[in-house]
């Protein structure tokens, strides 16, 4: 894909919108709720950052949701649970 900083969320970031190198989407707040499936809200979005001056250039994709409990090592065998803030 194209060596351009970008942030895509939902289904805009599908492997045809990736390879055509075409990153003209609206970005107004009201428009990037409904980019999920069916006009749903988005569950993932994908970023990727640009070193102006060199050749490295990094990608993340991050996944929304209440449901997901992180991995927080092995304890010694004890189960950590996260606290609701």
């Amino acid at each position: 894909p194209s060596r351009q900083p970008f942030v895509l969320f939902g289904t805009h970031s599908s492997r045809e919108n990736l390879n055509s190198g075409n990153f003209s989407f609206p970005s107004e707040g009201h428009l990037l709720r409904n980019t999920g499936l069916a006009g749903s809200l988005a569950k993932h979005m994908v970023v990727q950052c640009v070193s102006p001056k060199g050749p490295l250039a990094c990608s993340r994709t991050y996944f929304f949701g209440a449901t997901h409990t992180p991995y927080l090592g092995n304890g010694d065998g004890l189960e950590k649970k996260t606290e609701e803030v």
